[in-house]
């Protein structure tokens, strides 16, 4: 199923999955709010509280990182650092000014807004922090008098004569020319500006009273390699989140702050959760279906299986059992939502094909060829399969390959083992058609698997029409003929569109009255949805 990629599909990314996430429990959120049961969101059937939302979203995983201590790290990081080093305000103006010039007064409040930030000065907040944590890095890099004249040596005291380039420089431009190089390799280096921060954290006395956010800022730590820094925790604390000096983080400011920021995003898991509540109520899906799936991934990816789970924030078996509860209540919602494809958007596809075909083909000299073909929805697992078959030659070959595409293959094709049978060029969508047609010899399989929008095809040309023998002509497919494939290419087209999908939630949530009680809130969700609903014809 498509919609469970969200979960499992980390493919290339595995490798900085398991760099970033050193996590091997998932401790108890233990950070209370004073006003947690208080109604965060309501809708006809489901209703969420302060708390509920802030575990849900403080708690949650965006992109392998925790909202909640990103926020905790920007606040500590600004206390500390901004008493100590000045920002070069004119960077921060001349990015605002290159927004203003670029982008129009509307789409520069969406995205504003999208961000968790009330006005653009707000939404530079991020930008100052991290240019104070430039200039901590620069001042921590140990650039000496001697580390000076070494790259002075290098840059401008070689023996190569034939260089004229920086003879126009004078003394002056030439240290300066040192001193940005210099400067650049210590901001490029990511583990020593991690290291070094985390050093300056441990040095102003940072404290955590919150064990939940103590074990993900250990876990942060651990990620880029960083043994020698003490995580200090201290406790009786009541509702503090954190401490530097003498300034303290409370849940509540904590909560504002984090909600407002990541509650509302495309990848929220706020929205997820309350999606899950939604269409529990609106669909039925046996528990056995979900286990089966969550266990034929866990056959698919093996050791790689946890760390991809705890990547996306997935830390028990019952988040991953909701995690694909929620695709398959996805893939419902699909197919109960099912648009039909207009005959206007349908005549206008088998133009586009035929011309296509034209300009590409002789057909009156292309004969036909059958091949058999292995259609799934997730490439890692295509990849796979492709790797097996490339192990064995002959009528193994052939056998194997129908067995696996008998076993998972998700065409219709499937039960004769892929066979699709003699077919001409035109009548399969582009991409498979270049594949047949131009790629594959006979008895040749595709190396890579072939992407179309039905999902990922392994292909296997196993016949080629004895043309000449039976004398007959090609001819252009008419629209009859094309009809029902073109319509199902349109639909797969859309439902694999994020934003199509996004708009049927969209919807779903309306049709439920969902209302946000904080009025930013509210103001977040409906500029997403402004966004996120635009027209699918294009």
């Amino acid at each position: 199923m498509k919609s469970l990629l969200k979960y499992v599909y980390i493919g290339g990314l595995v490798t900085i999955s398991l760099m970033l996430t050193a996590c091997n429990s998932q401790p108890t959120f233990d950070a209370t709010l004073d006003n947690g049961s208080a109604i965060a969101i309501q809708t006809d059937n489901v209703s969420l509280t302060n708390q509920e939302v802030f575990e849900l979203v403080a708690g949650g995983y965006i992109n392998w990182e925790n909202p909640g201590l990103l926020i905790i790290l920007d606040w500590m990081d600004y206390l500390i650092l901004s008493p100590m080093y000045e920002v070069d305000e004119s960077v921060i103006e001349a990015q605002m000014e290159t927004i203003l010039e670029s982008f129009d007064e509307d789409f520069i409040n969406d995205i504003v807004i999208s961000q968790g930030f009330e006005t653009l000065e707000d939404y530079m907040f991020s930008l100052r922090v991290n240019l104070l944590r430039d200039e901590a890095i620069i001042s921590r890099s140990n650039i000496t008098d001697e580390v000076i004249e070494a790259r002075y040596a290098l840059l401008f005291l070689g023996d190569d004569e034939d260089e004229d380039s920086d003879e126009d420089l004078d003394e002056e431009a030439r240290l300066e020319f040192v001193m940005d190089s210099l400067r650049e390799d210590a901001l490029s280096s990511a583990v020593f500006r991690q290291d070094t921060l985390a050093q300056i954290r441990y040095e102003a006395g940072l404290t955590f009273y919150s064990s939940y956010f103590a074990t993900r800022y250990e876990d942060f730590l651990a990620s880029w390699r960083i043994t020698d820094v003490d995580v200090e925790t201290g406790r009786g604390r009541n509702n503090i989140i954190a401490t530097i000096d003498s300034h303290e983080l409370t849940a509540d400011e904590l909560f504002e702050t984090v909600v407002l920021r990541f509650a509302i995003a495309e990848q929220s898991t706020l929205l997820d959760y309350l999606d899950l509540q939604i269409l529990n109520e609106m669909y039925e899906v046996s528990n056995r279906e979900v286990r089966d799936s969550v266990s034929q991934a866990k056959v698919n990816f093996l050791d790689q299986f946890y760390p991809m789970m705890e990547a996306q924030g997935l830390f028990t078996e019952q988040q991953i059992f909701d995690a694909f509860l929620l695709a398959h209540l996805h893939e419902l919602l699909l197919e109960d939502r099912l648009e039909t494809v207009s005959e206007e958007r349908l005549l206008e596809m088998f133009d586009e094909h035929i011309e296509f075909l034209t300009s590409q083909f002789d057909l009156a000299t292309t004969p036909q060829r059958a091949a058999r073909h292995i259609l799934v929805d997730d490439l890692v697992l295509a990849l796979e399969l492709t790797a097996r078959l490339h192990d064995v030659e002959g009528d193994e070959f052939e056998d194997l390959f129908a067995e696996l595409a008998v076993e998972y293959s998700t065409c219709p094709s499937a039960a004769s083992g892929g066979d699709l049978g003699m077919f001409g060029f035109g009548q399969m969508v582009p991409e498979f058609n270049n594949a047949v047609f131009n790629a594959l010899s006979l008895y040749e399989f595709t190396p890579v698997p072939v992407e179309t929008d039905f999902g990922f095809h392994i292909i296997y040309l196993y016949d080629i029409e004895d043309f000449e023998d039976e004398g007959n002509e090609l001819t252009l497919p008419t629209f009859e003929s094309l009809r029902d494939a073109l319509e199902q290419s349109e639909i797969a087209r859309m439902n694999q569109n994020p934003l199509y999908f996004s708009r049927i939630m969209f919807d779903i949530r309306e049709e439920q009255n969902i209302v946000f009680t904080h009025p930013f809130l509210q103001l977040q969700y409906d500029n997403l949805r402004h966004q996120m609903t635009p027209s699918f014809d294009e």
